[in-house]
């Protein structure tokens, strides 16, 4: 049995995630904001769950709750914000939250876990085929896209600041899926796969991908990016 730390898995892709990785028998640690879609993920799949704001973080207390468990074989950092707005209305509080929320938070979550982490630990960041250089851009996703593309940045050079370890970072930029943000931003678009599929393909990925690849950005999308 393993253990991995999921975050934003109170619903969408983090939840299916979630749910996936226990019924296969592993240790889940499950972090967002809303406590009591927590508390019913937890009742589910029997996951260890802290409710957790990443905007308003309190490390050392998130530092405590993970040193109670196992070290950690991997992480999948899902939790995002995502608000389409065109550019034109973009005000800075509106692209500061996504860069908070997508980026800022990042380094910080990583610095926390590294260390309480197994020396062959696979960390995932879920990017977005929107952030890659050369995919198909949409409007109203200035802030969203930019973020998720310095998400993906990071997650390649932390492969190389930690030579001494035999850590493995790696990046899935997803294309549409049938989520809850998706459905909030973009009422009316019907997204070509659900969670619970993508989730499949993810924990498989985590377990095993990094046997063959490190440091990388993968396009995970049902379209050419």
């Amino acid at each position: 049995m393993s253990t991995y730390l999921i975050t934003g898995a109170s619903r969408g892709i983090g939840r299916a995630l979630a749910v996936r990785l226990s019924k296969d028998g592993h240790e889940v640690l499950a972090i967002a904001r809303d406590l009591e879609s927590l508390q019913q993920l937890q009742q589910e799949c029997g996951c260890h769950v802290l409710a957790f704001d990443l905007e308003r973080p309190d490390w050392d207390a998130f530092g405590q709750w993970v040193g109670r468990f196992s070290a950690l074989d991997g992480m999948i950092h899902n939790a995002g914000f995502l608000k389409s707005t065109p550019f034109i209305e973009m005000d800075a509080d509106l692209i500061r939250r996504h860069y908070e929320i997508n980026v800022l938070s990042a380094f910080a979550l990583f610095q926390s876990v590294l260390p309480r982490s197994s020396d062959q630990a696979h960390f995932l960041t879920v990017g977005s085929v929107g952030g890659m250089t050369g995919s198909s851009k949409f409007p109203g996703l200035s802030a969203y896209s930019s973020s998720k593309a310095a998400l993906s940045t990071l997650t390649e050079c932390l492969q190389v600041e930690f030579p001494e370890k035999n850590w493995t970072f790696n990046s899935l930029a997803l294309g549409a899926v049938s989520t809850e943000m998706l459905k909030e931003a973009f009422p009316e678009y019907e997204a070509p796969i659900r969670p619970d599929q993508i989730a499949e393909f993810i924990s498989d990925f985590l377990i095993s991908g990094h046997l063959a690849i490190k440091g990388k950005v993968l396009p995970v999308s049902m379209s050419n990016p």
